[in-house]
This record gives C-alpha cells, sequence and structure tokens, in this order.
C-alpha cells in the first residue's frame, strides 16, 4: 500500500538535496521514490530524464573514444570515414549538452514554482463568501462583517458544546464544579481588563472554549478566506501556530478549505501543522476535542499532520535548555493568533523571540499571518482606536517593524463597521438586530456562568498578512 505521508517526506528529501546540490543523494531519493510505486511528480520526472541524458552522453564519449582509436589503425580512408562520424557525434552531444542545460533550468523552475504554488481563487467561492458573511469593504482596510455559514458555526458550535457537557459530567466531585469554573473564569475574563490571563486552572480550556474559542475561529476563517482572495494560499502547507492554544487557526483553516470543496476542485492538501504553546491543556483539548468532533468529517482532499511542542515561549526563545527544535527554513506560514502581550517588557521580548522565529523558521517566500484585537494592538502603542487611516497606517508600520516583517496586507474586521467601539448599550440592541446568535453556546454560559444576557458572533480584530 502507498503511504502518502512516506512519499510526502521522500519527496521533501529530494527537493531538499536537489537545492543543496547533492546530486547522489537526490539520485538515492529517486530511486526510493520509484521503488514504492509512488507516480512521479514533473520535478522527480525531468530529474530521471536528465539522468539518463547524461548516461547518453557518458556512452557517446565512450565511442568517441573507441573510434579515435580505431582511426589510427585503420587506412586514409576509414579515417576519413570516421571522422565523419566523429563530426556527427560531436555536433549530436553538443546539441545534447544544450538540452541538459535547458533541462537543468526548467529543473530549476519547477523546484521554484512548486515551493510557490498556490491555489487559484475561485470566484464563486469568493462571492458565496461574501454572501453568507455579509462582507460589506467600508474602506481598503475595514472590513464589516456581520454573518456566519450557518451549517458551519452551527454545526461546530453544538459539537462543542457537546464536548463540555461530556467534560463537565466526569468532572469529580461534582460539587467543586461551579466554584472551579468561576476560578477559571475569574482568571480568564483578565483578557476584559486588558491584562493577562495565568491559565492556573485545570477548566481554564473550558472557560476559554465557551466565552472565545468560537470567535477565534471566526476570526481565522475569514483570515485564512482573504489569504485566499489574495491567491497567496498555497496547495500543501506546512504551519507553525505559534501561543497556538488549542488551536483555533488550524480550525478555521480546516473549515473554510471544508467550504472550499463545495464550491470548486482544490488539489489534494497536505496540512503539516506544528504548534507551540505554553499550556498543555490547552493544547490537549484542542486536539481531543478535533479526533472527537471534527476529524472525522474530514474529506480526502484534506489530510492533516499534527506536532505539538508544549514550550514556554521564553524559555524557547532563550533557548536556555537547547529546546530550540523547529526546523529551519521549513514553513510555508507561520501564525500568530492574539498572542500580544499587555505587559510592555513581555511584548518587546516576546516580539524578539518572534522576529528571531520568523528569520530561522520561515522559508524565504513564506508568510506571516497575525491576528490581534483592535483594542489590544493600539494599547500597547499608547493609543486608542482610531478612525484615522494615517494614524493606522503608521502604527500598523510600527507593529511590523518590530516584527521584523514587511506588510502585505491588513484588514481590520468589524462587526460594527467602524474601528472606534460604541457604547454597550447600543451594542447590544446592535448585535440582538444584526448578528448571529451563539444559539448552542449561550444555554451553557447562562448556567455555568450566570450570564444575563446573550452571547453573538462578533469580530474587532485586525488579521494582518506579512513577509520576510
Amino acid at each position: 500500500m502507498i503511504n502518502p505521508l512516506a512519499n510526502w517526506w521522500r519527496s521533501y528529501q529530494f527537493r531538499a538535496a536537489l537545492k543543496q546540490g547533492k546530486q547522489h543523494l537526490a539520485k538515492q531519493q529517486l530511486q526510493k521514490i520509484q521503488s514504492s510505486g509512488a507516480r512521479l511528480s514533473l520535478l522527480e520526472q525531468l530529474f530521471k530524464d536528465k539522468l539518463q541524458s547524461e548516461a547518453f552522453l557518458y556512452d557517446a564519449r565512450k565511442i568517441i573514444k573507441n573510434l579515435r582509436i580505431s582511426r589510427q589503425q585503420s587506412t586514409v580512408d576509414l579515417e576519413v570515414e570516421l571522422g565523419a562520424k566523429r563530426d556527427d557525434v560531436e555536433q549530436s552531444l553538443g546539441s545534447k549538452q544544450q538540452e541538459i542545460a535547458s533541462l537543468q533550468k526548467e529543473i530549476e523552475k519547477l523546484s521554484y514554482q512548486r515551493e510557490a504554488q498556490f491555489i487559484t481563487p475561485s470566484q464563486e467561492l469568493i462571492d458565496a463568501i461574501n454572501s453568507q458573511f455579509q462582507l460589506n469593504a467600508i474602506d481598503e482596510n475595514l472590513l464589516q462583517c456581520t454573518g456566519i455559514d450557518e451549517q458551519t458555526f452551527y454545526e461546530l458550535e453544538s459539537n462543542l458544546v457537546t464536548y463540555l457537557e461530556s467534560e463537565f459530567e466526569r468532572y469529580t466531585p461534582q460539587s467543586s464544579l461551579y466554584s472551579s469554573i468561576s476560578a477559571a473564569y475569574d482568571d480568564i475574563n483578565l483578557l476584559t481588563k486588558g491584562k493577562d490571563p495565568q491559565y492556573n486552572s485545570p477548566l481554564t480550556p473550558h472557560v476559554y472554549f465557551m466565552l472565545y474559542f468560537l470567535e477565534s475561529v471566526y476570526s481565522a476563517y475569514i483570515g485564512w478566506f482573504l489569504v485566499y482572495q489574495s491567491g497567496l494560499l498555497p496547495t500543501r502547507m506546512e504551519l507553525l501556530d505559534i501561543a497556538a492554544g488549542s488551536g483555533s487557526v488550524l480550525y478555521g483553516l480546516f473549515y473554510f478549505l471544508r467550504t472550499a470543496t463545495n464550491f470548486t476542485p482544490l488539489p489534494q492538501n497536505l496540512i503539516c501543522y506544528c504548534s507551540l504553546e505554553q499550556e498543555p491543556w490547552l493544547q490537549y483539548h484542542g486536539r481531543e476535542f478535533w479526533q472527537q468532533y471534527v476529524e472525522p468529517t474530514t474529506t480526502a482532499t484534506i489530510n492533516s499532520y499534527f506536532r505539538f511542542n508544549a514550550a514556554d515561549l521564553f524559555i524557547y526563545g532563550s533557548n536556555i535548555d537547547g529546546s530550540r527544535n523547529l526546523p529551519n527554513k521549513f514553513f510555508d506560514f507561520i501564525t500568530i493568533s492574539h498572542c500580544f502581550f499587555a505587559d510592555q517588557g513581555q511584548r518587546q521580548e516576546s516580539h524578539q523571540i518572534y522576529r528571531q522565529i520568523f528569520h530561522d523558521n520561515l522559508k524565504d517566500n513564506g508568510y506571516v499571518l497575525l491576528i490581534v484585537q483592535g483594542r489590544r494592538l493600539f494599547k500597547t502603542y499608547g493609543h486608542r482606536l482610531t478612525e484615522n487611516p494615517a494614524e493606522e497606517q503608521n502604527l500598523m508600520r510600527c507593529f511590523l517593524d518590530e516584527l521584523g516583517l514587511q506588510l502585505e496586507w491588513y484588514k481590520y474586521l468589524s462587526s460594527t463597521g467602524k474601528r472606534t467601539p460604541i457604547q454597550k448599550t447600543k451594542f447590544a440592541k446592535f448585535a440582538a438586530q444584526n448578528l448571529p446568535l451563539n444559539i448552542y453556546m449561550n444555554p451553557l454560559i447562562r448556567q455555568y456562568l450566570k450570564r444575563g444576557f446573550d452571547s453573538h458572533y462578533v469580530l474587532d480584530d485586525y488579521v494582518v498578512l506579512g513577509k520576510k
């Protein structure tokens, strides 16, 4: 049986050997690929043809050598005849040399194209997303979003509630469940006060699921759609998710790709997902929910390979224990979603670590996708959200400069169509009239968090695409 992951790894080693000029290693990997019975890619077939041409060249040179020896031992007439043959052979060899040189250039060109191979956007899918999510471009960088794909997000929400209810039923002792949830809520609610949670409660992942996970997936879904619309979504992707939490970035990517398969044929996607996250329980529950409710709905078009790294970002960045183990120049995309610290010292230190990871581990033609709450971004630089485009653009340049990135584009995703916040009473009225309800999650929030109002699908995030 052909193993797709093993074949992908052999093909990756083959391309790496070619890039490094290690022809012998590339030849070995080609032999392994042929032995596996896998179909050769265009690049692999071209390399095979190149090897055959070189073998022909070697044989031709042996013929010339033998002809020259025979010529010395033959009559003048034979010498003339062999000379003519020699001219023909050398002319043929000259043509082969040119053919081989052209072939080598083609291999290099195809190698580059493979590294930068993107999914071609479909206007039908773009129109469908714009309609379902009610996207309205207020200006070049402000995008209002008041809708969802109800089939996708209500399926996700319903499954998430089922998962949380089963978790709470297993919690022992039951008498301490509400107090544990309350402690977790007090911790994670620090986010609303512009502070960073400690994530020190065993139920913090569950409260995060209840309050923030769906919105994070919502932002990530729109973010990946914008990448796709720009023509920059790879057909196959090595993805590093820094401060990944429960994996909302991957959920957003998966659900967008699943939606896309309903509108346009996609090449077979292989997502090699690697996360870097300090809190192992956030990773654990994100992965467990994926295995129980999301993985069974995957299609043959979308395949995922996972690697989870539980590591403190600051220890990883300092490399105190030699823990840096991410592959160099490997990732097509690096993402950071909502992990931008309120504390100035931590923010500056984390930005230096992010900058180093981008330099070391992102491919030279790779991209960085950043998702950050609007108020958090402006507050870290001592500003308030503004409707002034020039001030916004200056702050964005400062933000990207700290991270060592060049700006490709950015969008502010806003439910209200404004950058600046509106009064709570006005927003509550706006949400009730315009935004989709968390129809499955609200009863759970009322029961366990004693919240007296309904939650909606709300966006107030910057989505920023940068590159080296």
